[in-house]
């Protein structure tokens, strides 16, 4: 279960980073073909893409 739980954060960081623009070449070559492997990942790159969104709307109203 460990094993799965830093493979997710290790896929969490690198769209975190795609999204933020700052992947490298490798990166942006590993995310494609993770997300051509199953549909399913997919949904957790969509779940990382709206929290990413999300964060900041959260941080703007907190300090309003």
């Amino acid at each position: 279960m460990k094993g799965k739980i830093m493979k997710d954060q290790l896929k969490s960081n690198i769209i975190t980073k795609h999204l933020a623009g700052l992947c490298t070449k490798e990166e942006e070559k590993f995310l494609k073909e993770w997300l051509k492997r199953d549909p399913r990942h997919h949904e957790f790159f969509a779940a990382i893409q709206f929290q990413a969104q999300v964060s900041p709307f959260q941080m703007a109203l907190k300090h309003a």
